[in-house]
């Protein structure tokens, strides 16, 4: 695929999955939809395309219309502009961020963001400007949604950032991951609080899970339907072997390679998003864990 296209992916009768492909990375929305009801999760990275995908299910039949923002990087918000008269749902700590950040993201990634040594979060890499619109519902822990018989679970969980959320369907034992899940390997953002989040990957692989969307991943794998709960547990060992090695000599040589198991497919352009990882990971503990970076950070 050309950088900018959009495939849809029919997961099945009722789900589709919007894939973007960019240089380094794709961008990805899913879909649920019943008689003239839809839940979207993200929205994209660009007002131009949260347009597209929801043109293309207004083109379906539907007109009423719930999002789910999984957390407030660009890339997941991106379209709420199109939406400012349906529900936006995201976790509170998601809003804070996004009123904390607002002119960070109008302005196209110039300001500057509030850090702690175990909560890095930065939005740098914005490739475009846009109006915030901010989620109108929040919650803490929590949310039950339905979309005619089909419950839709909501809960906050750390990994990734701390206001991630993701949405389990109990009944079809389907996750939709947001950004706790990345294929084939995780962007690290919150360094410090790396443990945190293998430790609640771990709790997120006890659910019942048969089917997992998430928003960057292989094309081909949504052909099939996406992934299996295998990806919870390639995660867990792509992070746990980090930690691992940390402090060891030749740290930062370690190939992609070493660090994934057979079972992912590696995107060639993630071996630089994982020497990325390497780096703030060794700069972190080798920092007695003060996180100090010259260079600019990705944040996906």
């Amino acid at each position: 695929m050309k950088v900018g296209e959009m495939a849809v992916k029919r997961i099945n009768d009722w789900i589709y999955f919007f894939y973007i492909e960019a240089a380094d990375f794709n961008y990805g929305s899913v879909v649920l939809h019943k008689g003239k009801k839809a839940i979207v999760f993200d929205t994209m990275e660009c007002v131009g395309n949260g347009k597209r995908v929801k043109d293309y299910m207004i083109d379906l039949g539907i007109v009423d219309f719930t999002v789910v923002n999984t957390h407030w990087h660009f890339d997941h918000i991106g379209g709420n502009f199109f939406y400012q008269d349906d529900n936006i749902i995201a976790t509170s700590e998601c809003r804070r961020r996004l009123e904390q950040n607002k002119k960070l993201i109008e302005t196209g990634g110039k300001g500057e963001i509030g850090r702690s040594p175990s909560d890095v979060d930065t939005i740098a890499f914005i490739e475009t400007s846009f109006p915030v619109v901010y989620p109108n519902i929040t919650f803490n822990s929590r949310l039950e949604l339905y979309l005619e018989d089909i419950k839709i679970e909501l809960f906050n969980i750390h990994i990734h950032t701390r206001d991630c959320l993701v949405g389990y369907l109990p009944q079809e034992k389907i996750l939709i991951p947001g950004d706790t899940l990345e294929a084939p390997l995780p962007l690290i953002i919150e360094v410090g609080n790396i443990p945190v989040h293998i430790k609640n990957l771990k709790k997120l692989n006890e659910l019942d899970i048969k089917m997992i969307i998430p928003p960057h991943g292989n094309l081909e794998r949504y052909d099939q339907g996406g992934y299996d709960k295998s990806f919870i547990g390639n995660t867990i060992y792509y992070l746990t072997k980090i930690l691992s090695r940390a402090n060891k000599p030749n740290f930062l040589e370690g190939s992609l390679e070493e660090y994934i198991t057979q079972a992912v497919e590696p995107r060639e352009s993630y071996r630089g998003i994982h020497q990325d990882n390497l780096a703030i990971v060794q700069q972190y503990y080798s920092n007695n864990n003060l996180y100090c970076s010259k260079k600019k950070q990705r944040s996906y």
